[in-house]
């Protein structure tokens, strides 16, 4: 009870504290959890050079990488109070404050970058912004991307999902992981990002998943052997600004900001395909094996289990109406035509798919429990790691 009553002052000190306006140039605080070798943390750099060049020296711009303002739920926290001004997280926040959009995060769902970002700006989207200031008091901005996710093992190559039997998986602290990768058959345990290097250094858990910028720049690499190219989930990072930003900044000075972030946003996003292809040469040379396999017994796992463990929680939507259903076939149909140079032929049929170009369904939806998810054929399409048209046209990119 004393402890207590030494603790409740403290904390209360540190919230007051946390959002006091100073004399001099306003600080603007950014945080995450990812180290400082994370390209990540090199878009932040570029953001704060170019805030505080625009606005003179107005604006000063101090990072926090490699949690130093806590985890991923205490940097949320942190935002919310005051304590960082802008954040970057991963997508364990839409589980905690907006689990019936959960979908975002379940494997095998998106095709490539350009099929994310137009779900980002679509229906989908928006109402999953509007949920997260409503319940959290945070602002998502534009995405970040990561790179596909790869599981990583410290001493068991993975084929199949029967490889995964007794397998200690850390996942993060989010359902969908939790629930997916046990529809796949590991023994998973959830442990916060700051904790995974020692977990898995200790023996704790056997393995975990990521994309392969987090594995090296946090030397995960170092205690794992091997790294099964599953490709299941196209990821990406969720900046987000908190309820201060427009009281603490003004008109000017937010524009000045957000100015400095989209163009970090298009580095960013730019270098993510060329950094996956140093990381793996960088990852191979350190003794690390990479293992292809099929990943159609976890793709038809996640679409037999994975909605069926959230029916009643993910959000249902416009995706079960059929008009909505034709407009994106045909908007996907003359995307990937245009990305891979085929020519509509006269009876409206290609490689693309069925009659009419338009491409198979796929089952696992991010809006509705059941919806028209699809995967193209071809294997060409826009947006980031482009599949060669030489490869398996089954597999569809990233595995999905």
């Amino acid at each position: 009870m004393k402890r207590l009553r030494l603790i409740i002052p403290v904390l209360l000190l540190l919230a007051a504290s946390c959002g006091r306006p100073s004399a001099g140039p306003k600080l603007f605080r950014i945080a995450y959890a990812q180290g400082p070798t994370e390209l990540l943390h090199q878009a932040a750099l570029r953001m704060a050079r170019q805030i505080e060049d625009e606005s003179g020296g107005a604006i000063q711009v101090r990072l926090y990488p490699g949690g130093q303002l806590g985890n991923e739920r205490e940097i949320i926290e942190g935002l919310k109070l005051g304590c960082a001004d802008m954040i970057v997280t991963g997508g364990a926040v839409i589980g905690w404050y907006a689990p019936e959009f959960g979908a975002f995060e379940a494997p095998f769902v998106w095709r490539d970058y350009a099929h994310v970002e137009r779900a980002w700006a679509g229906d989908a989207g928006v109402a999953l912004r509007q949920t997260m200031e409503r319940r959290a008091g945070i602002r998502l901005i534009n995405l970040w991307f990561r790179g596909p996710r790869y599981l990583t093992t410290t001493s068991r190559k993975v084929l199949s999902p029967a490889d995964l039997k007794g397998l200690k998986l850390r996942v993060p602290e989010l359902e969908v992981f939790i629930k997916s990768w046990q529809a796949f058959g590991a023994n998973v345990t959830p442990i916060p990002f700051t904790d995974m290097f020692m977990a898995l250094k200790l023996g704790v858990v056997d393995g975990q998943e990521n994309p392969l910028a987090t594995v090296y720049a946090n030397h995960l690499h170092e205690v794992q052997k091997y790294i099964m190219e599953t490709r299941h989930l196209v990821s990406f990072y969720l900046p987000a600004l908190g309820p201060r930003f427009t009281r603490r900044f003004t008109a000017a000075e937010q524009a000045c900001v957000m100015r400095a972030f989209e163009a970090a946003t298009a580095w960013h996003n730019r270098e993510v395909e060329r950094a996956e292809a140093t990381y793996r040469k960088e990852i191979e040379a350190a003794g690390v094996e990479f293992i292809p396999l099929d990943v159609e017994p976890f793709r038809k796992l996640a679409r037999e289990r994975i909605p069926a463990e959230f029916r009643g929680i993910w959000k249902p939507g416009p995706t079960n109406s059929s008009a909505w259903i034709s407009k994106e076939r045909e908007a996907y149909r003359v995307n990937t035509m245009a990305a891979c140079g085929c020519a509509l032929r006269g009876d409206r049929t290609s490689r693309h798919g069925g009659a009419g170009g338009q491409p198979p369904e796929y089952p696992l939806c991010l809006r509705g429990r059941l919806g028209p998810l699809r995967r193209g054929l071809c294997g060409a399409r826009p947006g980031a790691f482009a599949q060669r048209r030489d490869q398996d046209p089954a597999r569809g990119p990233h595995g999905a």
